[in-house]
């Protein structure tokens, strides 16, 4: 058995470290090291005394999925560094500590990973004045849980893939959390496991500053703030943060007064913010961009401030937010400069009155009457409308930025032209991101490999930053194409019944006119709808918008067919198969193909329906 000789550090109850396995002492006794190997454990490492410094060295403790790797107790200025601590139920607990301090300590959780035992990566009660700068905590039930803590920092530190929470603050106040990494929470997990989020403020945490973290690619709530049952958590500071790509809702406050969101990105989630019986909420400076539900859902409407927000539908739902009151009950809702982008109509409003709009941008709404910027329901809201904008001449300007980023979100990505790759054979890979991390929200557009030049086209996406791979970065590599660039649009359209014009609406681009598109005749089977792109393509992607005001409003059941003639006689390539419509988020769907060559494609009915309308097509990949 191993000991260290200093009576102020001690292993518990002399745990084993593994066999011809020491640690070094240095001349300060308040200094402990150890070097770089493998120590196994079966009872913690206590710390016993404060003052002590222990570096890890890069060694590893392996635990075997029960107990604690350390524990540091009610101790003043302890600093633990440069260690491993691999599958304990916790990784290190720390119970009453002040000024503590973490750095680039490493914890993954029991063997099977996060969804395999309840497991904490860093379990932290009643700590103060304490920081955690470069940890990792990976493959946990929780990354880090912190209750009943004041002035905590958390930093530079990795708190990804984890199963139920990356971070969790309970009753813990006045906590700085910035420039973190908490994605890819509920990797592992139970589909129908409830409560998973990146990120959780509960149980009366106050006055918390939470900063520029990336909390995306969740399988539930990105950040939930107040969505267990406790005291309200009041008075913090969402700023910078991205919660894009998460499967359920970017920001969720449940019942939590006075919170203050600014300068976040929610994008490409169910509903980008949720407030649920929530007031006093200042949304400010928010990105708010293609969330499949709605962009907002206020369901309480009570004293909140939406203040220079920005709302692109992308391939989102056609309602930026969803205004939902209470009958009998005034509401207290007021828009600033706000800016809603491609949006026909652009508000829900429920018994939402008064409301007051002032100084907002409307790029898509036929006028600013609130008939056409809402839909109405129970009592028609009386809107204080002033100085509102509605540009007249279709969509804005295009940046004349440089090549690698797009710095405005009117500006619709919609392909790119390569003239020169990094190395021949190289893969060129297309990526778009809403805030330029790349850290994970990224979103691939298109992948090619092949002959150059080309010109790349994908369904348009609303970005602010792109990355190319495999071209030199230099603005003669490639030239960035805006708007919809669909090989289908104004091209040459027919159906089965003949029918002259309405065929080509459904590729003219205009979305918002009102019963626009193709409708078949009979309803039935069999029917179909067709396009001549006039030139041989290679396929990659199919975009299909139905009526916006019903997105189940298209055939359930189809197949796309793709031909080389357009005699669909035998030669033609089945390339989409669609059995269950009313499944896929919408409004927009979007459908990703073997790369396919051809010049015709066709839609073809596989049920018998009414109500189908066809408002637009989009057809993308590589015209030769």
């Amino acid at each position: 058995m191993i000991t260290f000789v200093a009576a102020i550090f001690f292993l518990s109850r002399y745990a084993h470290l593994g066999a011809n396995q020491s640690q070094h002492q240095t001349t300060n006794p308040l200094v402990v090291q150890l070097e770089n190997k493998v120590y196994r454990q079966t009872k913690p490492i206590e710390i016993a005394h404060s003052g002590v410094v222990f570096d890890g060295h890069g060694a590893t403790l392996q635990g075997t999925g029960t107990g604690v790797g350390i524990h540091v107790g009610a101790l003043e200025n302890v600093s633990i560094k440069n260690v491993k601590i691999v599958g304990f139920a916790t990784g290190l607990l720390a119970e009453g500590s002040s000024s503590l301090t973490l750095v680039n300590v490493s914890v993954s959780g029991a063997p099977g990973g996060a969804s395999s035992k309840d497991s904490t990566g860093f379990r932290l009660e009643r700590l103060s004045g304490s920081s955690l700068q470069g940890v990792q905590a990976h493959l946990c039930t929780r990354g880090a849980l912190l209750t009943g803590c004041t002035k905590v920092t958390i930093e530079k530190s990795d708190l990804s893939h984890n199963g139920l929470s990356g971070l969790q603050l309970s009753n813990s106040s006045s906590c700085l959390i910035r420039d973190n990494n908490i994605s890819f929470t509920g990797e592992g997990s139970d589909p129908s496991t409830t409560h998973i989020s990146g990120l959780s403020v509960e149980n009366g945490s106050s006055h918390n500053q939470i900063l520029r973290n990336q909390v995306v690619q969740g399988k539930a709530i990105g950040v939930a703030v107040g969505t267990v049952p406790g005291p309200p958590s009041t008075d913090n500071t969402f700023q910078g943060n991205d919660v894009s790509w998460t499967s359920g809702n970017g920001f969720v406050l449940h019942a939590q007064p006075a919170n203050k969101l600014i300068d976040n990105t929610e994008g490409h989630c169910q509903i980008g913010i949720l407030l649920s019986n929530t007031s006093e909420t200042t949304v400010k400076g928010n990105l708010v961009v293609g969330n499949t539900k709605y962009g907002v859902e206020d369901d309480s409407c009570l004293k909140t401030d939406y203040d220079t927000n920005a709302f692109a539908m992308d391939t989102g739902s056609p309602v930026a937010i969803f205004f939902k009151g209470t009958a009998g009950q005034a509401a207290d809702i007021r828009l600033f400069q706000n800016i809603f982008i491609d949006y026909a109509k652009p508000l829900k409003v429920e018994n939402t009155s008064p409301m007051t709009l002032n100084s907002n941008t409307f790029s898509g709404a036929p006028s600013l009457e609130i008939e056409d910027l809402a839909d109405v329901i129970g009592t028609k809201p009386l809107a204080l409308n002033s100085q509102n904008d509605k540009p007249k001449s279709g969509p804005f300007l295009p940046s004349a930025g440089m090549l690698a980023a797009l710095p405005s979100i009117y500006d619709h990505l919609g392909g790119v032209s390569v003239g020169t790759m990094l190395k021949p054979d190289s893969e060129i890979v297309i990526e778009g991101s809403l805030t330029g991390a790349f850290m994970g929200e990224e979103e691939v557009l298109a992948r090619y490999k092949g002959e150059l030049p080309v010109d790349i086209s994908f369904p348009p996406r609303t970005v602010t930053s792109i990355r190319i791979k495999g071209v030199p970065q230099t603005p003669a590599a490639y030239l960035i194409l805006l708007g919809d660039q669909s090989l289908a649009k104004n091209r040459s359209a027919e159906d089965n019944a003949d029918t002259l014009i309405t065929p080509n609406e459904s590729i003219d681009g205009d979305t918002t006119t009102p019963d626009h598109g193709w409708t078949p005749k009979k309803g039935v089977a069999g029917e179909w709808w067709a396009v001549d792109l006039r030139v041989e393509s290679t396929l990659t992607t199919f975009t299909i918008l139905p009526n916006l005001k019903d997105s189940n409003g298209f055939w359930s059941k189809f197949h796309i067919l793709v031909s080389t003639t357009g005699e669909f006689h035998g030669e033609e390539t089945t390339v989409v198969t669609e059995a269950n419509w009313g499944q896929k988020p919408g409004p927009l769907r979007t459908y990703r193909i073997t790369p396919t060559l051809g010049r015709y494609i066709r839609i073809v009915s596989d049920v018998d329906q009414q109500g189908v309308r066809l408002v637009q097509f989009g057809a993308y990949g590589l015209s030769h």
